[in-house]
């Protein structure tokens, strides 16, 4: 998903680097706070 906004940026430039940066980072860290905790019987990777 990063790797394919970077692509979409830089042929459209429609904003700031900074301004992509920030809502990818908020995009990001907001759909890491929904991720459940792992159980201890989860597999490890």
């Amino acid at each position: 998903m990063m790797h394919a906004a970077g692509d979409w940026w830089l042929a459209e430039r429609p904003c700031a680097r900074e301004e992509l940066v920030e809502d990818l980072t908020e995009l990001l860290w907001g759909m890491l706070g929904r991720v459940p905790d792992r159980d201890e019987d989860s597999p490890r990777f």
